[in-house]
């Protein structure tokens, strides 16, 4: 079985970045993708290298039955 690491130590260890937004690293994109980035974020931001998402809701599995979750996604 894989070893597991805690969602703390995952959030801690993920790298600090230095990269900013600039739009136009982001000309691959459809247009229609750039102009949502280009309204969203403003140039110059500090862009994240990991995000951390708690989620709670209802999902069906038969019944609907309540859940919570946290994730750490890191690029």
């Amino acid at each position: 079985m894989p070893k597991q690491i805690s969602l703390n130590t995952l959030w801690n260890s993920a790298p600090s970045q230095d990269r900013i937004f600039r739009l136009d690293d982001f000309t691959h994109l459809p247009e229609v993708a750039r102009r949502y980035l280009e309204h969203a974020i403003a140039p110059g931001t500090k862009l994240a290298s990991a995000v951390r998402l708690q989620m709670h809701g209802e999902i069906k599995l038969k019944n609907w039955i309540p859940f919570k979750a946290e994730q750490v996604i890191c690029s």
